[in-house]
């Protein structure tokens, strides 16, 4: 099954960060805006680490463990439970 959202990789310092690209005030698809990740619907914006700079949101962006060897970038995404 496919995700609703897209997740940005974003790398600083060799340093990545993984944030799953849904508003946490209202669900909208928070897109790319010079140095941070704003959402057109209200306006809340976030840092590339998905932490908030303005709201209205209250919540961080939802992020994701990532790991790197020699040659892959690893985003880690929960298992889904099945019932």
């Amino acid at each position: 099954a496919g995700a609703a959202f897209p997740i940005c990789l974003y790398k600083k310092d060799n340093q990545y960060t993984a944030c799953l690209m849904k508003c946490t005030h209202k669900g909208c698809e928070v897109e790319v805006q010079g140095s941070r990740y704003v959402c057109p619907c209200h306006g809340s914006e976030y840092t590339f680490a998905g932490a908030v700079l303005q709201g209205p949101t209250e919540l961080p962006l939802v992020r994701y463990q990532v790991s790197v060897d020699a040659v892959n970038i690893y985003i880690h995404l929960p298992t889904a439970e099945r019932s």
